[in-house]
C-alpha cells in the first residue's frame, strides 16, 4: 500500500481557493456574461434570474464538497509521487488537468448539445478555469505538504 502524508488544512484551503477562483471566473466582469450566453441564461427575465439564484444556493455546498474531494485526491497524488514542493504540486496539478480534466471538458463541449458556434468558447472558459483552479490547489498542496 502506498502511504503519504496529507495536510487536511491545506486541502480545506485549496478547496476554498478553488471555489473563490470559480466565483471570480464566472462573475460578470470576467467570463460571466459570456458564460450566461453560452448556457442560454442571457434570455432570462430579472424575475427568472432571481428565482434561479435562490434555487441554486444549496448546490454550492455540493460543489464545495466536490472541490474538497478533488483537493484531497490531488493531495494524495502529490504525496504518493513525493512531489511535496510548490513546483511539484504545480506539476502534478497540470498533468492531472491535461490527462483527466482536459479530455472530459472537451468531450462535454463537443457533445453537450449546445449551439455549435459556442463549442470552443464553452470549452475554453471551462477548461482554462479548471486549469487555474487545479494549479492553485496544486501550488497550495505541494507547498504545504
Amino acid at each position: 500500500m502506498i502511504h503519504g502524508h496529507v495536510n487536511y488544512f491545506a486541502v480545506l484551503t485549496a478547496a476554498i481557493v478553488s471555489m473563490a477562483i470559480g466565483f471570480v471566473w464566472y462573475s460578470r466582469p470576467v467570463f460571466g456574461t459570456l458564460w450566461w450566453r453560452i448556457i442560454g441564461y442571457d434570455k432570462l427575465t430579472r424575475a427568472e434570474i432571481e428565482k434561479m439564484q435562490k434555487e441554486i444556493r444549496p448546490y454550492f455546498a455540493v460543489i464545495f464538497t466536490a472541490s474538497f474531494m478533488s483537493a484531497a485526491v490531488l493531495a494524495r497524488f502529490i504525496a504518493w509521487l513525493g512531489m511535496g514542493t510548490l513546483g511539484g504540486g504545480l506539476s502534478v496539478a497540470f498533468w492531472a488537468w491535461l490527462g483527466f480534466v482536459f479530455p472530459l471538458t472537451l468531450g462535454n463541449a463537443l457533445f453537450g448539445g449546445k449551439d455549435r458556434s459556442l463549442i470552443w468558447p464553452m470549452f475554453l472558459v471551462q477548461a482554462v478555469h479548471e486549469l487555474f483552479a487545479l494549479l492553485a490547489a496544486g501550488a497550495i498542496l505541494g507547498a504545504w505538504q
